[in-house]
């Protein structure tokens, strides 16, 4: 009986023992919840004031370079911010070549034409025409005396020949050009021995281009081989007037000496 009363005191006691160490264990685990509660509670709010401190920072931090490139733009031809260098009073200020200069404006060289003139360009004044009041100088050059000094004479000569006593004398294409496709001509057909063709292209050089020094000396030198000494003889005395000390006045010389010692011997038989 006592034994049995014993085991139950025991079993009372480790009952009891075991409900007090239930409820420490749910009071510790209480409080266990309550300050992680707290400390969530105190992280969530220092968060939230930290990510409105830093919004509110990068707001303030925009503004204020904003504000900066805009004072900086508007100084009318202030150097621009980040670009400046110091100067010192010796030395001089170097140009500023972060920008590149523009390239001058080429100028117009295209002909002037009639329908691009503005007629309110052109004045009230009258202008001058191409009368005989305005006529250009046509007179000689100042040396053509003295390179030339017997073409006047070649020239009254041939108004002589031809009965002319007008100053102005009959017209005649002026042709310098095909003169001297004339005379190219001329010299191919005198190479080949055909005077006669070569006769005819001097003669049309001349009749474009008066008194052409070139084609009277191989039209003179074409006569020659033609066997016509009294016609080469004037057209080599022609070239002489023209050109007294041209490329061809020694040979000119020389021809007209043949042609005469020939025709004194022709007189003396």
């Amino acid at each position: 009986m006592r034994s049995r009363t014993q085991k139950l005191l025991t079993a009372e006691v480790a009952e009891k023992s075991r409900r007090d160490r239930t409820e420490e264990d749910l009071k510790a685990e209480d409080r266990k919840q309550n300050v992680l509660a707290c400390f969530s509670l105190r992280c969530s709010r220092y968060s939230w004031q930290w990510s409105g401190s830093f919004v509110l920072f990068l707001v303030v931090a925009c503004s204020v370079g904003v504000w900066g490139q805009s004072s900086s733009g508007s100084q009318p031809g202030g150097p621009p911010a980040g670009n400046s260098q110091p100067t010192s009073s010796g030395n001089s200020q170097k140009p500023d070549t972060s920008f590149p200069t523009p390239a001058p404006a080429r100028p117009d060289l295209s002909p002037p034409r009639s329908d691009r003139v503005n007629a309110s360009d052109l004045g009230t004044e009258l202008g001058e025409s191409s009368s005989k009041d305005t006529q250009g100088d046509v007179d000689a050059p100042e040396n053509d005396a003295r390179a030339h000094p017997k073409s006047a004479e070649a020239v009254a000569d041939e108004a002589a020949a031809t009965g002319s006593t007008n100053s102005v004398g009959e017209f005649h294409p002026w042709n310098p050009h095909k003169a001297g496709k004339d005379v190219e001509v001329g010299d191919y057909y005198f190479k080949r021995k055909n005077y006669k063709a070569a006769e005819d292209r001097y003669r049309e050089a001349l009749f474009y281009k008066e008194n052409d020094a070139e084609a009277t000396f191989h039209l003179a030198l074409c006569l020659q081989k033609m066997e016509r000494p009294r016609e080469a003889l004037e057209q080599y005395e022609t070239y002489l007037k023209i050109l007294p000390s041209g490329p061809h006045a020694r040979a000119a010389h020389e021809a007209i000496e043949e042609l005469t010692a020939s025709a004194k011997a022709r007189a003396a038989k």
